[in-house]
C-alpha cells in the first residue's frame, strides 16, 4: 500500500514535469513566432526635389504573434529620433500582421538614414508592463536636389551650367554637394538695341563670385541658388544747347559748341553736364538759361547737374530765347509819297517782322497800335500806303515799331517806336488835296538835322531832311568821344524827310547813364560833291 502510494506520487510528479516541459517548449515555439520585420516598400534610395515638397517614404512591416492572448505594439524611430508608437491591440490564437510605416522626408537631411522598429507585448494580467519581443532595422539613402538658376541683368543672352547652354532664367537641378562650373558666353552682347559688357557674377545674396575678365567660376552646391551675370549697358549720350554761341556746353569738364555725343555705360559713376553762361546775347538774340531737358521732359533747373543715363538719351540746355529789335529803323520818305519804313535785317535767319503803327492826331490822344504788315527775314523795308509823308507836324504824328518775332519760341522783341510825320489821304477834299500836294511836293531845299525833346528821358527823336539822294551816317558819342550808338550806320537814302528815335541804349542794348551826348550826322551826295556834316548836343536826364 505504501509502495503504491509512492508510485502514484511519482506519476504525479512526472506528469507535472511533462506539463512543465511542454509549456516551456510551447513558449519557446511561441516566442520564436513573436517577431517583426521591416523593409522599404520600393527602393532604398529616394530623391528629394529642390522645391522641397512633402514627399514620404513607405516601409513594409511583417509582425508574427503567438497563440497566447497577448497585446502588441511597436515603436518606430528614424536615426534614433522621432519615435512613433502604434498599438496593435489584442491578438488571439496567433497571427501574421502586415502593416505600413510612413516617414515624411521634409526636414530630413541629405545622406544615409536608419529606420528601426521594436515589437513589445504585454498580458491582460499585467497591463502596465511591456516586454521586449524583437526588433528590426533597415537603411535608406535620401538625395537632396537643389536648383541652380542663371540669368543676366538685362534679361537676355546665353550662359552655361557645366557646359549645358541656358537662356536667361534657365536652371539645372543637381544633387547636393555637386561641383558645378558657371560661365557667361561672351564679354560683349548686343540685345535690345544696346551693347552690353560683362562685369561680374553675383549670387542671390549679393556676393561677388567672378569679376571681369573672368567669365566663369566653380562652386559646390549646398542650397538652391540663383546667379546673375551683371552687364553694363552701353548708351549714347547727346548733349546739346539751344544757345548757338561757341563753347557753351560741357560734358565731364570738356567744352563744346552746340552739340556733342558720347558713349557711356549705365553703371558708370555719374557724369557732369553744364552750360558756360546762363545769360548772353548772340546774333541779337537774348538767351537766358531755363532748365535741362531729358528728351522732352524737364530734368534739372540747375545750370550744372549730374546724369546717369540708362538708355540712349538727349540732354538739351533749354533757354528762354527773345529777339532784340532790328537796328537802324527809320520812318519817312519824300513829302507826298507813302511812308517808307527801313531797318537792318536781323542776323538770326529764323526771325521775321511785324510792323506796327500808332497815330497821334493833333488835339487828340494817341490811338492804339495797329498791325500794318508782316515781313520775312530777307526783307529790310516796307511801305505804309495809308499815310503820306508831310513836311513836319502839320497833321499826324506817326509812330512805327518794327517788331522782331522768333517762331520757335513764339517770342517778340520789346517795342521801340520810331516817329514820322504824315497824313491819311483816303477821304481828303479837293482843296485839301491841292494844299497837301503843294506841301508834299516840296523837296527840302537844304539838309538839316534837329531833335526833340531835348533834354529827354528816355527817348528823343532826331529828324533829318535831305535835299538830294545821299549816303547817310548818324552816330551818338559820349562826352569823351567814345562811340555809343550807331543809329544809321551808312545807308543810301532818297531826298526827303526822315526821323529816327534813340532810346538811350548803347550798341550792346544797355541803357547809358545820364549826361551830355553828341550826335554826328554825315550825308554824302550820291552823285558826288561835298558831304554835309553837322553835330548836335543831346542831354539825357534821369
Amino acid at each position: 500500500m505504501k509502495k503504491r502510494r509512492i508510485t502514484m506520487n511519482s506519476l504525479r510528479i512526472l506528469r507535472l514535469l511533462f506539463l512543465f516541459s511542454a509549456l516551456l517548449a510551447f513558449q519557446y515555439v511561441a516566442e520564436a513566432r513573436q517577431q517583426i520585420g521591416i523593409s522599404p516598400s520600393a527602393t532604398n534610395s529616394y530623391a528629394i526635389p529642390p522645391e522641397r515638397t512633402t514627399n514620404s517614404i513607405l516601409f513594409d512591416l511583417t509582425i508574427t504573434g503567438d497563440r497566447l492572448p497577448l497585446f502588441y505594439r511597436y515603436i518606430s524611430t528614424l536615426d534614433g529620433q522621432y519615435p512613433v508608437t502604434r498599438d496593435l491591440g489584442g491578438a488571439a490564437l496567433g497571427f501574421i500582421l502586415h502593416d505600413n510605416l510612413r516617414f515624411i522626408t521634409y526636414g530630413i537631411g541629405h545622406g544615409l538614414h536608419t529606420v528601426s522598429v521594436t515589437l513589445q507585448k504585454r498580458t491582460a494580467i499585467n497591463p502596465e508592463t511591456w516586454d521586449y519581443v524583437s526588433s528590426a532595422s533597415t537603411t535608406v539613402t535620401l538625395t537632396q536636389y537643389h536648383r541652380v538658376t542663371v540669368q543676366t541683368s538685362y534679361g537676355g543672352g546665353t550662359m552655361y551650367i557645366d557646359g549645358e547652354e541656358k537662356s536667361s532664367g534657365g536652371y539645372l537641378d543637381v544633387p547636393k554637394y555637386t561641383t558645378l562650373t558657371i560661365r557667361a558666353k561672351n564679354n560683349w552682347d548686343f540685345f535690345d538695341n544696346h551693347w552690353r559688357k560683362y562685369r561680374k557674377w553675383v549670387d542671390d545674396r549679393d556676393q561677388d563670385r567672378a569679376l571681369n575678365p573672368e567669365l566663369s567660376f566653380s562652386f559646390q552646391v549646398d542650397r538652391s541658388i540663383s546667379f546673375t551675370a551683371s552687364y553694363g549697358t552701353q548708351v549714347q549720350v547727346t548733349v546739346m544747347s539751344q544757345n548757338p554761341s561757341s563753347s557753351n556746353i560741357s560734358y565731364d569738364g570738356q567744352w563744346f559748341d552746340i552739340v556733342a555725343s558720347f558713349y557711356a555705360f549705365d553703371d558708370d559713376p555719374p557724369h557732369q553736364i553744364a552750360v558756360a553762361r546762363t545769360s548772353e546775347t548772340y546774333q541779337r538774340m537774348n538767351y537766358t538759361f531755363a532748365h535741362w531737358l531729358e528728351g522732352s521732359n524737364v530734368y534739372s533747373s540747375s545750370p550744372s547737374t549730374t546724369i546717369q543715363p540708362t538708355r540712349h538719351t538727349i540732354y538739351t540746355a533749354a533757354y528762354d530765347r527773345k529777339p532784340l529789335p532790328p537796328e537802324y529803323v527809320t520812318a519817312g520818305g519824300t513829302v507826298g509819297n507813302p511812308v517808307l519804313i527801313y531797318w537792318e535785317r536781323h542776323p538770326h535767319p529764323l526771325v521775321t517782322y511785324e510792323i506796327w503803327r500808332k497815330v497821334k492826331r493833333q488835339g487828340q490822344s494817341e490811338g492804339p497800335p495797329v498791325l500794318v504788315a508782316t515781313a520775312d527775314n530777307q526783307t529790310g523795308g516796307c511801305v505804309d500806303n495809308t499815310y503820306l509823308v508831310t513836311n513836319g507836324y502839320t497833321h499826324d504824328l506817326l509812330w512805327y515799331d518794327v517788331r522782331a518775332y522768333y517762331p520757335p519760341a513764339q517770342s517778340y522783341s520789346d517795342p521801340e517806336w520810331v516817329p514820322a510825320f504824315g497824313r491819311q489821304d483816303l477821304s481828303a477834299s479837293s482843296k485839301e488835296k491841292e494844299e497837301l500836294a503843294e506841301d508834299q511836293s516840296t523837296i527840302p531845299p537844304e539838309n538839316s538835322v534837329s531833335n526833340y525833346p531835348n533834354p529827354f528821358n528816355p527817348t528823343t527823336t532826331i529828324v533829318f531832311k535831305l535835299k538830294e539822294n545821299s549816303y547817310v551816317t548818324l552816330e551818338i558819342f559820349d562826352a569823351s568821344g567814345r562811340l555809343v550808338k550807331s543809329l544809321v550806320p551808312g545807308v543810301d537814302k532818297a531826298a526827303g524827310h526822315y526821323s529816327i528815335a534813340w532810346n538811350g541804349k548803347d550798341n550792346g542794348g544797355s541803357r547809358v547813364s545820364s549826361g551830355a551826348y553828341l550826335y554826328r550826322f554825315i550825308a554824302s551826295p550820291s552823285r558826288g560833291g561835298t558831304p554835309y556834316l553837322t553835330s548836335g548836343k543831346l542831354l539825357l536826364l534821369k
